[in-house]
């Protein structure tokens, strides 16, 4: 439970992350390559997931 009651926002550069991402209920917002011989990075959206606390 996020406790703070506040969404998340991430990136990762490692393809293998983004299914963990997803399980923790973050969604893909954005895919892009910083530079042409850059790494492919996954910007993660995630919605605050309740608490309040």
């Amino acid at each position: 439970m996020d406790t703070s009651g506040t969404p998340a926002f991430l990136e990762t550069a490692t393809e293998r992350n983004v299914a963990l991402y997803r399980r923790h209920g973050f969604d893909v917002i954005a895919q892009y390559r910083p530079a042409p011989d850059g790494p492919q990075v996954w910007a993660m959206w995630r919605e605050a997931a309740g608490g309040g606390g």
